[in-house]
C-alpha cells in the first residue's frame, strides 16, 4: 500500500498513475529490504524512476516521517497495522496498486 499523511494533496484522488506518484518524493526502507526490492522492481517495470528522499530502517520510523510531511511510503497491511496510532496516515488509490510481494 501507499501511504501518505492525511493531508497529502492526492489523498482526494482516485485511480492515481504511477507515473503521477514517481515524482512524489519515497521515504524507503533501507537497501537489501525485501519492501524495497519489490518496489524497486515494480516501478522499473514501467520504465520509472523512484524519487528517493531518504532511507529509514524501520517502518515505525517511516510512518512518523509520514506524519512528519516528508514524503509517502510503501508499506505492507501488516506493517501498517503494527505499533503506533494511525491517525494522520492515508492509503492512496493508485493505479496497479498493491504491489505483488
Amino acid at each position: 500500500m501507499i501511504v501518505a499523511p492525511s493531508n497529502h494533496p492526492l489523498v482526494s484522488v482516485s485511480g492515481i498513475p504511477l507515473s503521477r506518484l514517481a515524482e512524489q518524493p519515497f521515504i524507503m526502507r533501507e537497501r537489501g529490504s525485501g519492501t524495497r526490492m519489490a518496489t524497486q522492481d515494480y516501478f522499473d517495470r514501467y520504465g520509472l524512476s523512484l524519487n528517493v528522499r531518504m532511507e529509514l530502517g524501520s517502518n515505525e520510523a517511516i510512518k512518523q516521517a509520514i506524519l512528519g510531511g516528508l514524503g509517502i511510503a510503501v508499506l505492507s497491511k501488516r506493517a501498517l497495522g503494527m505499533g503506533s496510532d494511525q491517525s494522520g496516515l492515508t492509503i492512496l488509490d493508485v493505479e496497479g496498486i498493491p504491489i505483488p510481494w
